[in-house]
């Protein structure tokens, strides 16, 4: 009412809609500043991750180049005929969550006799290696060898044309060195029921906006029956283990977990579990990719990789989706956990 003119206030209203679920209303008010603004990527983007949590694909994934600033945005033109048969080196553009999901399409360029490159972080690496020995992977672009195309992962849903239908699943798709299974194997009782748990990612951050979660929240699931719950968690969070310990049961390996190589043996101990319970973090696409039991906790309104006509995710066969029914409550999730996981044992 003030300054109709004022970009900011409609890219604002729009962000308020989107994360209420007003998908709708977001978009219109998403225009209205775009109209002010018209190349603004951060609006362009956030109306991308609209469509894209609406599970309208096709809107969404044209709009998704412009993520981190456009920076990938000429790469749209690129096809999937473009680069058959042809050397690839591929970066990733997101996070440690967003590698992992995304690496699955790398399976699809190598049916196409694609030569692939792929650049991650130096404590990806020995994990990526696990996915197909014919992928080299490197963590720095140096002494690459020449080659044809230089894309990023977030550019394959694009190329492959994404679909909510047409999404490459596999039973699991990561496939790790059966000593860190065995390692694992020796450290739990399997005659419990054991379950592991991650309830928090990196605070104060944007991305971790309304996926967190405390650790007394699982008080109930630890005093069940047979049930062992094991902490997955690293770094933060940890903190609250040792309060929570003192009324309840749960193992921490927090001193032994990836210590000298990254996520292996978290995905060692991972694959000798009956079951994961853990909030929007990398964990599920580790567990998922393993092809390991997850039970996984989300907002009502979840990042656009968590929605589903149902509570199955459209990316892992083995991830089962407990949603908020209200904004911001995580007691009838857990009440409604807690119920699904007394019938489970109760039929052993």
């Amino acid at each position: 009412s003030l300054n109709a003119k004022t970009d900011k206030a409609y890219y604002n209203l729009g962000l308020l809609k989107h994360k209420s679920g007003f998908f709708e209303k977001a978009i219109n008010y998403y225009d209205q500043a775009l109209e002010l603004k018209p190349n603004d990527t951060d609006i362009l983007f956030n109306k991308s991750l609209c469509f894209l949590e609406n599970r309208n694909f096709s809107e969404g994934i044209n709009l998704y180049k412009w993520r981190l600033g456009g920076i990938y945005k000429d790469n749209s033109s690129i096809k999937l005929e473009d680069i058959k048969g042809k050397k690839v080196l591929i970066t990733c553009d997101q996070g440690l969550g967003d590698t992992i999901l995304f690496s699955r399409f790398i399976k699809l360029l190598l049916d196409i006799k694609t030569d692939v490159t792929l650049v991650v972080m130096a404590a990806m690496v020995d994990l990526m290696k696990c996915i197909d020995s014919r992928i080299k992977i490197i963590s720095a672009t140096d002494n690459v060898m020449k080659y044809d195309y230089n894309i990023s992962l977030g550019d394959l849903i694009h190329i492959f044309k994404l679909q909510e239908t047409n999404i490459p699943k596999y039973k699991n798709y990561i496939n790790i060195n059966k000593k860190y299974i065995d390692k694992w194997s020796r450290k739990i009782d399997k005659n419990k029921f054991n379950i592991g748990v991650i309830w928090q990612g990196r605070k104060n951050t944007i991305i971790d906006e309304g996926r967190s979660i405390e650790l007394k929240y699982f008080k109930n699931i630890s005093k069940i029956h047979n049930v062992q719950l094991i902490s997955l968690q690293k770094n933060e969070g940890i903190e609250q283990i040792s309060d929570f310990q003192k009324k309840n049961s749960i193992m921490n390996f927090d001193s032994e977990l990836d210590v000298n190589v990254k996520f292996l043996d978290t995905a060692g101990l991972m694959k000798n579990l009956d079951l994961v319970i853990c909030s929007d973090t990398s964990i599920p696409h580790l567990a998922g990719s393993l092809g390991v039991k997850v039970w996984l906790l989300v907002q009502k309104y979840p990042y656009w990789y968590w929605v589903s006509k149902n509570n199955k995710s459209i990316w892992y066969d083995s991830i089962k989706i407990y949603k908020q029914s209200k904004l911001n409550s995580w007691t009838s999730v857990f009440n409604k956990i807690e119920n699904d996981l007394k019938s489970e044992l109760a039929d052993l």
